[in-house]
């Protein structure tokens, strides 16, 4: 289920897969927002989705959940929906991930995006910053999340930052399930940076 709110979440709200609510409880959803969630699910009159070239959001914050818990949450300052490629381009986002539990697993931040509507696949460009549960430091100039496979990965030259050093490589997997970072490719460790 994808849940698409037109302001920010709280951290409450990233444990629980009901919406947030404003102080009186009344959910706070734009006209635009409603358009853009029935084309998503594919739900009403799909003319009048064909109908909009392109339909301009600011603030949108995307939930993507199974089985009651959160799998993602995506945050963007500006979403741009494109009907007829069911994509949406984003500026500055935010993307917070769980794991089977859904405790936080993964938390990305990068300039620019796109989201796949239909897969709920997610590709981040522009100043990648990831952060793993425990704590480590992944940047990057590209990165993409496979809602299939649960896997964030990017095969441009990465640096990530541990307690006990730096690793620079051409690219990483990171498993949101399993909690397991890999380098691709070459790779390099500087001791105590």
């Amino acid at each position: 289920m994808i849940i698409a709110y037109a302001s920010p979440l709280s951290d409450q709200a990233w444990r629980f897969a009901s919406p947030p609510s404003d102080e009186r409880g009344a959910m706070r959803l734009t006209a635009p927002l409603v358009l853009l969630l029935l084309a998503a699910w594919g739900w009403g009159a799909p003319s009048a989705a064909e109908e909009v070239a392109e339909l301009e959001m600011r603030g949108l914050a995307f939930v993507a959940s199974r089985a009651n818990t959160n799998e993602f949450i995506l945050e963007s300052d500006r979403v741009v929906y494109l009907p007829k490629t069911q994509m949406a381009e984003l500026e500055r986002v935010r993307v917070r991930f769980a794991d089977q539990d859904g405790e936080l697993s993964f938390q990305m931040v990068c300039d620019r995006g796109e989201l796949n509507l239909e897969t709920t696949d997610f590709y981040a460009e522009g100043n990648v910053r990831a952060r793993t549960a425990d704590g480590i430091e992944i940047s990057t100039p590209h990165a993409r999340y496979e809602r299939a496979t649960r896997r964030v990965s990017g095969t441009s030259p990465v640096r990530i930052s541990r307690p006990n050093g730096t690793i620079t490589g051409d690219g990483f997997e990171y498993d949101m399930d399993a909690h397991r970072l890999r380098v691709l490719g070459t790779s390099r460790m500087v001791h105590g940076q």
